[in-house]
């Protein structure tokens, strides 16, 4: 056999040329552009994770990770525009800065924890955890440090807590839950925070149920009037 045609046979019966090879070989080129664009997609002004790199990120944590229970926290301000249109747009940025600095301080000191600038004053963070307690603390924590930073408007932040009992959950289901609970006490002085847990999926469900048979009902009325 000749050199060349050795070479030839070594190069056709390579891995990278079977199918599933290939396919691998996308796969990881993929993953390595994503990598690289990770750091390019943070938002100009908090310098935290955007929606795209934090769904990326967490969702590889998750895929790496499956074993381990995920939870995602969100964060809104009542009336945010009041604080821009009362305090100025400058003071509204300098109270987003510090609010991503305090989401910032878990992806840097928690293990398993990504922060998420997601639009305006709408912020996230996702995290493993053992008990839903550990999520609970972290809320509180965040809050107390928002509400004694020194700021000329009462600044009032809203929680909501996603959780599931699925493995390996994906992260933007969890996001949906957290940002659901969180739509449940938005603006409600007696809550701080709400968790989206087996018990308020099957409320929401159930409710969801009452008002698409009521719709079909509307549909059909309107249809034979």
């Amino acid at each position: 056999m000749t050199y060349q045609k050795a070479k030839e046979e070594i190069v056709e019966s390579s891995p990278q040329k079977t199918d599933a090879g290939k396919e691998e070989l996308y796969l990881y080129s993929l993953r390595k552009m994503a990598e690289e664009n990770v750091e390019n997609n943070r938002t100009g002004l908090t310098n935290l994770h955007n929606i795209n790199s934090f769904f990326y990120l967490c969702g590889e944590m998750i895929k790496q990770q499956p074993d381990k229970k995920y939870g995602v926290i969100i964060m809104d301000i009542v009336q945010f525009k009041a604080v821009n249109e009362f305090c100025g747009r400058d003071e509204g940025d300098r109270l987003l800065r510090f609010i991503a600095s305090c989401f910032d301080w878990y992806e840097n000191n928690r293990p398993d924890s990504y922060a998420c600038h997601i639009r305006a004053d709408i912020f996230c963070l996702c995290t493993s955890y053992e008990e839903v307690e550990e999520l609970e603390i972290i809320v509180r924590e965040i809050r107390k440090k928002i509400t004694d930073f020194p700021f000329a408007y009462r600044v009032q932040p809203s929680f909501g807590i996603g959780i599931s009992p699925e493995r390996a959950p994906a992260i933007s289901y969890l996001k949906d839950c957290a940002t659901m609970a969180m739509n449940r006490i938005k603006g409600k002085v007696y809550r701080k925070y709400a968790v989206f847990d087996e018990k308020n999926r099957h409320s929401i469900l159930c409710f969801l149920g009452k008002y698409y048979k009521k719709y079909l009902y509307f549909l059909l009325m309107m249809c034979h009037s």
